[in-house]
């Protein structure tokens, strides 16, 4: 196993909507190990982290870095648009709230990981209230 990064800029604001995603493909159920959510706006808001409960579809993902270069290029995607957008999380394995600073940020960590199903739920960060209209966040999974 082999550990993969990707940070990602996402500007979706509308409520009860998912603004960033990342999604496992159908050969492989990398295991997530840290996550991030920086506010680059001063807007307040207040987001959950889960899986989503469908299987959406990612429009222009991005393929997960590879921290070590001798590695294979990551199988995990990340993206901020959907052709099938990602549904509302049935529980969050986090909620947050932020104040509306420029800076303000959460990071969890996961020191056993959370598997992301091969093929199926994304793991999303969902929009409970207004989102800031610029946010940056990362994640770290081991492959």
């Amino acid at each position: 196993m082999a550990i993969y990064s990707l940070a990602q800029r996402t500007n979706v604001t509308t409520i009860a909507a998912a603004s960033h995603a990342f999604l496992a493909p159908a050969t492989n159920e990398p295991a997530l190990m840290e996550w991030g959510y920086f506010n680059g706006a001063a807007t307040a808001c207040v987001v959950g982290f889960g899986r989503s409960a469908n299987t959406p579809t990612l429009t222009g993902g991005v393929a997960f870095l590879a921290e070590d270069p001798d590695r294979p290029t990551g199988l995990t995607q990340g993206a901020v648009a959907f052709g099938t957008a990602p549904t509302v999380p049935t529980q969050f394995f986090r909620r947050f709230s932020l104040a509306a600073l420029v800076g303000a940020a959460v990071v969890y960590t996961f020191p056993r990981g959370i598997v992301l199903p091969a093929g199926g739920q994304a793991m999303v960060a969902w929009n409970i209230t207004a989102n800031s209209a610029v946010v940056d966040i990362y994640a770290v999974v081991d492959e």
